[in-house]
């Protein structure tokens, strides 16, 4: 529900391997202290709102295993903070984009499973943190860098 917005103080909010429908709530932008989000394992569909890309703070970020439509922004690259991110088993689609060499923290992403296309990113060669990447069943094309 939006009404999760008004737990401004909140830091961690788990919610994964329920039965959630609906959306991700824009509210939770409300929640500017926020560190973890985790609502992977539900029935959450639309796209994700632009609001969470304000969440500047997180460092955990898992949404994957969902019904998420669209693409995915620039301002993905707001979130510097990132540690894990966790987008896979969804339906979004398009490519990843060039703001994503702004997570330089990242040490985990996982994409895999989606309807992302176009070249491999050539952002993901930047992110010199990285220790696990998963980016199987997409339509990526292309020769990767030797």
């Amino acid at each position: 529900p939006q009404e999760l917005g008004n737990l401004f103080r909140l830091k961690s909010l788990n919610m994964f391997l329920n039965f959630l429908g609906g959306t991700i709530p824009g509210r939770l932008s409300n929640c500017s202290r926020l560190l973890r989000l985790s609502v992977e394992s539900n029935y959450l569909g639309e796209s994700i709102p632009s609001e969470l890309w304000s969440l500047t703070k997180l460092y955990v970020l898992y949404i994957g295993a969902n019904n998420l439509k669209g693409k995915l922004p620039e301002s993905l690259g707001n979130l510097t903070s990132l540690v894990q991110l966790s987008f896979g088993k969804n339906n979004l689609e398009g490519g990843i984009p060039d703001g994503m060499a702004k997570l330089t923290q990242i040490e985990i992403l996982h994409t895999s499973q989606n309807n992302f296309s176009g070249v491999f990113p050539p952002a993901i060669y930047n992110l010199s943190s990285l220790e696990s990447l998963s980016m199987y069943e997409n339509g990526f094309s292309g020769s990767l860098r030797p």
